[in-house]
């Protein structure tokens, strides 16, 4: 099964997220961008990918450990930005600043413990954000581009006191996601 570990958006962030995206649909007719519905918006930590499901107990455990040193904690949805850079946007997110440094520290948890299980840690540095959209075909600025980037204010603040391990399934209308193992702080 194909799996990652998110901490879960509030409905009040997702709800400023698919405003700015109607928004959007509404001033420009473009088809370069696949949205990011509301149900599968999630701040990533660890794409584990395809994973045996007899190892969901270890990735739990992994799960636990790195909250049990965490108390809950505030985090700011943000600005907007696309990764790679601008020149070739595959991803648009809105930003998840976390003033406390809890999302880095248990990011570093969880790395270290799963790297025990043989889970690789991404090389990139890591940069908390909220997916809203995916370029279909990357090839620089376009109207939809330039009008998500141009959104800088704050979206919501979101109380974080858990990690999800999802489960997700592709098909044809985008991904669909089950939640496996919620661990609370």
């Amino acid at each position: 099964m194909r799996l990652f570990i998110a901490i879960p958006v509030t409905e009040d962030i997702k709800n400023r997220i698919t405003s700015v995206q109607d928004d959007i649909r509404k001033d420009v007719r473009g088809k370069q961008v696949r949205w990011v519905k509301p149900s599968a918006m999630h701040l990533t930590l660890n794409f584990l990918g395809e994973v045996d499901p007899g190892s969901v107990r270890d990735i739990a455990g992994c799960m636990r450990r790195a909250a049990a040193g965490a108390k809950a904690f505030s985090v700011t949805a943000s600005g907007t930005g696309v990764f790679p850079d601008k020149r070739r946007p595959r991803v648009l997110w809105v930003g998840c600043r976390d003033e406390s440094g809890s999302i880095e520290r248990i990011k570093k948890t969880l790395d270290a413990d799963l790297s025990l299980y043989g889970f690789v840690p991404e090389k990139r540095k890591f940069s908390p954000h909220i997916t809203a959209g995916r370029v279909r075909q990357p090839e620089g600025a376009s109207p939809e581009l330039e009008k998500f980037l141009s959104y800088k204010e704050e979206m919501g603040i979101m109380r974080v006191d858990s990690l999800q391990l999802v489960k997700s399934e592709l098909d044809p209308g985008g991904a669909r996601y089950t939640v496996i193992e919620n661990v609370g702080f």
